[in-house]
């Protein structure tokens, strides 16, 4: 099976983000397309499954990196068994908020798969974030889905941090089941920071040196802000 994988940058993007990421994707010898366009995107993903010579994707963003090379092959393998695979996430800002979905992120789906859920587009409304119609298609068809959870995170969003529905928290620099880190917030230099921090780690492979500041399935309710409290 034919898999690409496809990151995303827009042209406004620090350019640091882009050369770590590919420091990260150089280091375990494997190709990343880049696109560097200003578009939306969830437009730019339907393009890419839709239009792409290969017979299933990877998305990852650009403030997105696999903790390690192993993690790339069990995705490829997971689209090759016919799952939906990606870390677990909800939207907190609409009606959705336990309503689990795999995040755009870093999301793996072959075209087969695509194809079988009746090919739902890949952009947010106002009842979806981005690929979340993906994941409920699938539910929708009881396909086989894979989902990794956050185990920790580094930092609180602007905001505050956020709810994965019953299952924990999740915020700046948050790692999915100790296979993917995926900063969140990139817009600001201090978490871009953090990211470097982490890839350099990742690149010198002291993996024990990342930062893991706050446990995801500890209660932080009353001891950091929280975005959306659920209305309390």
């Amino acid at each position: 099976m034919k898999i690409q994988i496809h990151t995303l940058i827009w042209p406004n993007s620090n350019l640091r983000l882009l050369k770590l990421h590919k420091e990260v994707f150089n280091h375990y010898n494997i190709s990343v397309n880049y696109t560097i366009e200003k578009i939306d995107h969830g437009k730019w993903m339907n393009s890419i499954i839709n239009t792409k010579d290969c017979d299933g994707v990877i998305f990852c963003d650009i403030d997105c990196i696999p903790l390690n090379k192993e993690c790339i092959f069990e995705t490829f393998k997971f689209i090759e068994k016919n799952y939906l695979i990606g870390p677990a996430q909800v939207t907190n800002c609409i009606k959705a908020k336990h309503d689990y979905f795999c995040a755009p992120s870093f999301l793996g789906i072959s075209k087969k798969y695509y194809e079988s859920i009746d090919s739902p587009s890949f952009e947010n409304n106002s009842s979806c974030d981005i690929a979340q119609q993906i994941t409920r298609n699938a539910v929708k068809k009881e396909k086989k889905i894979k989902m990794w959870f956050p185990t920790s995170f580094q930092s609180v969003p602007s905001g505050g941090i956020w709810r994965c529905s019953g299952y924990g928290y999740y915020g700046i620099g948050t790692i999915f089941s100790d296979k993917i880190y995926h900063l969140f917030q990139s817009r600001f230099d201090k978490n871009i920071d953090l990211f470097e921090n982490t890839v350099n780690h990742v690149l010198n492979n002291n993996h024990h040196l990342i930062q893991k500041n706050y446990i995801s399935t500890d209660e932080h309710e009353g001891n950091l802000p929280i975005e959306d409290n659920y209305g309390l």
